[in-house]
């Protein structure tokens, strides 16, 4: 990555300072390089980033409305421009009627063919890398309070160079000290495999991985959070029967999307990465179901919805039937007796059908003899984009799980508390969990688990 430039932020920062020298980047200009004679401001809401200077070329990044870039080359006709992006391995060309240009485009050097980002270092063996799966803000240290420094761009891949002894944050193998939230993107390998670099630099009212301010330090059911729904007599006959189905009562599945993804949720069970000191009533549960969190679930990715989830063309060829949609095909494998189900985030511009398709992976659990868990979801982006009415998509969640009476773990309510109520402040309309809310999401999941496992 040595060489790539980033995007300033704060040029008033002693961070920003250091950047100069390493990065190239003049601190009187926030959006340029110094070698760079102008900048490029997106207008449109999307502009797709190409290999080369023409349409087509293949896709390589996406560039949202508002973002700025220095200018690094064009074409002869200065139709297209070579944008700046930090940690690009691919061509970064795109129209330039997409955005502004601010500076002298003649300025510009020409570039000839398909001249792409520079050469990336070797990164060292073994080292894992991050692919993000969105836009997110670099900061100085592992801390929500660190400063930003810089903006990376959905579809970039990082080398990593290690992570906070609590594994929230990744430190980028980058010239600078840069650090990203554990949950911004793909690893290539487990999180605990990483090496603990760096002091940690805690969010000051933080702990780490916090439980819900609710529960407390014994197993009485009445202290357990509101959010945490007891079980009814039919929730513990569908999981008291799951034995006699062959399937197996120490296992549970998940279907969902990014929020799901088992480097910010089930590893954290799996490798001992989450903090049980307040709730130590929760060490047998997560003993008891801890072989289940070692998995990789087969409905469980980035940009899942409610209708994908159980959609053929969306499974794992590799390991689904030709008839299986992910969810179906993850109870088959698994035998799971439990299965907890995340999803609506994706369901932001059809939350119209929501109801619909969310109604078929609970009443196929229900055949299959798997209790669902439904899990309400932390954004609001069926709202903010889609243009339905506040709340919709969390309150048809509910009343399905009244309807089925099945639990509802209402993850909406166990963060309005936490900082950004819950989620990661990034660019745009947010809705990946912050660190704190990964913490609420693990914890929560657990004791939604005891309370079925001891049925209080």
């Amino acid at each position: 990555m040595i060489g790539h430039r980033l995007r300033f932020i704060s040029a008033a920062s002693l961070i920003g300072v250091v950047l100069v020298g390493l990065f190239g980047l003049a601190p009187g200009r926030p959006a340029y390089a110094d070698d760079a004679a102008a900048a490029y401001t997106v207008t449109v809401r999307i502009a797709y980033l190409r290999d080369g200077p023409a349409s087509s070329a293949a896709i390589t990044y996406a560039a949202y409305r508002g973002k700025a870039y220095p200018i690094l080359g064009r074409s002869a006709d200065s139709a297209w421009v070579r944008l700046a992006l930090a940690g690009a391995r691919r061509g970064t060309w795109v129209l330039a009627a997409f955005g502004a240009i601010d500076g002298p485009l003649d300025a510009v050097p020409v570039e000839v063919g398909d001249a792409g980002a520079p050469a990336d270092a070797a990164p060292p063996d073994g080292a894992q890398s991050l692919t993000l799966t969105f836009s997110t803000y670099a900061r100085a240290g592992a801390s929500w309070s660190a400063g930003r420094i810089a903006v990376l761009d959905r579809g970039q891949v990082f080398t990593i160079a290690g992570r906070d002894a609590a594994s929230r944050w990744l430190k980028l193998l980058l010239p600078a000290e840069v650090w990203v939230p554990v949950g911004v993107g793909k690893l290539s390998g487990l999180i605990s495999d990483l090496p603990v670099v760096g002091a940690v630099a805690p969010t000051p009212g933080a702990t780490p991985t916090p439980a819900p301010t609710e529960a407390a330090a014994n197993d009485e059911p009445g202290v357990l959070p509101a959010w945490i729904p007891a079980p009814t007599s039919h929730m513990r006959q569908v999981y008291a029967a799951a034995r006699r189905r062959g399937l197996n009562p120490a296992s549970f599945s998940v279907a969902g999307d990014c929020n799901s993804e088992g480097n910010i949720f089930t590893q954290l069970i799996a490798y001992d990465l989450i903090d049980l000191t307040n709730t130590p009533y929760l060490k047998n549960t997560a003993r008891y179901f801890k072989p289940s969190t070692f998995r990789k679930s087969m409905a469980v990715a980035g940009g899942f919805s409610a209708a994908t989830i159980m959609d053929p063309i969306w499974a794992f060829p590799e390991f689904c039937r030709l008839d299986e949609g992910p969810f179906a095909c993850e109870l088959r494998i698994s035998k799971s007796s439990i299965v907890f189900i995340g999803l609506g985030t994706g369901d932001h511009f059809q939350w119209q059908d929501f109801e619909a398709n969310y109604r078929a992976p609970i009443e196929y659990a229900l055949k299959a003899g798997v209790l669902p868990v439904l899990v309400t979801k932390v954004d609001a982006l069926e709202s903010e984009e889609g243009g339905a009415t506040p709340g919709y998509i969390n309150d048809v969640i509910r009343r399905l799980g009244a309807e089925y009476d099945v639990p509802v773990v209402d993850m909406w309510k166990a963060t309005r508390d936490l900082r950004d109520g819950g989620l990661t402040d990034e660019p745009g309309h947010d809705f990946h969990l912050n660190a704190e809310a990964i913490g609420v999401h693990v914890i929560a999941t657990l004791q939604m688990l005891y309370r079925l496992l001891n049925g209080v």
